[in-house]
């Protein structure tokens, strides 16, 4: 299950965008819509809507992106054209029986190579959190 998504400079985002599946409860009207993973409240469902041309399938590619490369099945990724850094980053955090994980990564386009690369399991104990990364 996807808790959120970060991508930087990548597709059509040039700055830091993040889509969060969090919730904080405030909102009451759907309550079966949220569960709790590891203390943490997160959506079952979204819906991403918004006009034409604003980055839907975009946000939907770069899901598809961080996938492929955790799948290894290759990069299909593309750098902000509109940018002179070509480095991608993501930052993906997903749940799956009840552990949280995090994947992060940058990607060089003209080196063609992961300049950096991180998976952690998120360990929640008491108040503070620890992350086991594995490399």
């Amino acid at each position: 299950m996807l808790i959120s998504l970060k991508v930087n400079n990548c597709f059509i985002y040039n700055t830091e965008t993040e889509f969060t599946m969090r919730s904080d409860m405030r909102n009451k009207h759907f309550p079966s819509n949220v569960v709790s993973v590891n203390s943490t409240n997160v959506l079952k469902s979204a819906i991403i809507m918004g006009p034409n041309n604003v980055g839907k399938t975009n946000f939907i590619k770069c899901i598809d992106a961080v996938r492929g490369i955790m799948l290894n099945e290759g990069k299909r990724m593309v750098p902000n054209i509109f940018n002179a850094d070509k480095n991608c980053e993501f930052a993906i955090s997903f749940c799956d029986n009840s552990f949280e994980y995090s994947f992060e990564l940058k990607y060089d386009f003209p080196k063609n190579d992961y300049i950096f690369e991180k998976f952690s399991k998120i360990t929640y104990r008491s108040s503070a959190v620890f992350y086991m990364v594995y490399v």
